[in-house]
This record gives C-alpha cells, structure tokens and sequence, in this order.
C-alpha cells in the first residue's frame, strides 16, 4: 500500500463514525433513485450478487438489500464496512477498488457511486470492476462530474 492510499483509508477510518452526517440527504436520495429506479428500472435484483463499491456507511447497500440482492459492501475503511454491513445485513469486505480480491466474473451488478472521484486512479479502478462483472452483467457508477 502506497503513503497516500494509507493516508486514504485512515482518513476515512477518522470520519466514519460521522459520515453520514456529513452526506447531505437531498443528494443521497437523489442518487438512490437515479441508480434504483432509473438506470436499474426493470432490473430484477433478487438472487442477484451486488458489489457495492465505495459502500460508506451503507446507504446503496441498503437500498440493494431490501431489494432481494445478496451484497457485498466494499470499503477502504474497516469502520464504514462494518457499519455498512451491519445496517444492510451484508458481507462486508475491507479493500481498495483498484486492486479487487474477487475472481473475473463474480458479480452480477457493480455500484459505485461517488467513489471514483476520491480514488488516485479512476480509470484502473474502471477497469477493475468490469473485470469483476459478469458477461451481460450491469454496472452502475455515479460521480458528480463527468
């Protein structure tokens, strides 16, 4: 692990009790619905595997869950993946998006929203959770900006 992606995931360990708080609300609901009920409409997760990449404190991993998928939520930060997992009832796994410990293949559905933005390499990360996605499998990313 590299000074900076230490100095990531400890600054995300030191927020995590707050995260939440910091989000702003309109924007996470906006969000949820834009990936749940627009780019995922018509979309049957039930019995689906979900990577929810960049899970934070749970939110898409929540919203996934209650829709019958089986998830994993994924973080760089030991405290936000155990409350993830803990309030969406998910297998939670500490990890960096740019190097994945799941086989090709594995996932059915890739989320990552707001993620990207905050990573040192975006595009290796792309590229990473399509490798993780099966053939005719859906991945759903959101930053906020192009």
């Amino acid at each position: 692990m590299t000074d900076k992606q230490a100095s990531k995931r400890f600054f995300y360990q030191t927020i995590a009790d707050d995260f939440e708080k910091l989000d702003n609300p309109y924007d996470v609901e906006r969000r949820l619905r834009v990936v749940f009920d627009e780019l995922l409409d018509g979309i049957d997760l039930i019995g689906k595997l979900v990577l929810d990449a960049g899970c934070g404190y749970g939110a898409f991993s929540i919203a996934a869950h209650r829709r019958g998928a089986k998830v994993v939520s994924l973080d760089i930060a030991e405290k936000l993946v155990k409350k993830a997992a803990v309030r969406a009832s998910t297998a939670g796994v500490v990890g960096d998006a740019s190097r994945l410990s799941f086989q090709d293949d594995a996932f059915d559905i890739v989320l990552s929203s707001e993620m990207l933005e905050h990573t040192l390499a975006p595009e290796a990360i792309v590229h990473e959770l399509i490798r993780v996605l099966r053939p005719a499998g859906h991945i759903v990313l959101t930053t906020p900006n192009r």
